[in-house]
């Protein structure tokens, strides 16, 4: 008995998971940014340090970040900029690996 097995479509099937994977990855890294916008723990007095939350979904990860130069200062200082928010990232995206 002989069986063929079309790799093609495997591929095909991993292709689309991957970019189900991602979507869900940008999904939650957009939800970080919201969070962090939501539970700032500064003064938002020029809009700059909120305005400069991002993150960054590919096949690798998610980085969740703030562009701002001064805002590792902002977040040493005890006041969140963007910390929690990864926190809440890592936690959502063990949850839905499990």
């Amino acid at each position: 008995m002989e069986m063929t097995i079309d790799i093609q479509e495997i591929e095909s099937f991993i292709d689309r998971a991957e970019v189900d994977v991602i979507r869900t990855v940008e999904k939650v890294g957009e939800m970080a940014v919201a969070y962090n916008k939501a539970h700032k723990g500064y003064r938002n007095v020029t809009g700059n340090l909120e305005a400069s939350n991002t993150y960054e979904a590919s096949r690798e990860g998610l980085v969740i970040a703030n562009t701002a130069p001064y805002a590792s200062y902002v977040e040493s200082k005890g006041m969140n900029v963007v910390s929690e928010g990864a926190l809440v990232a890592e936690r959502t995206l063990q949850d839905l690996l499990q």
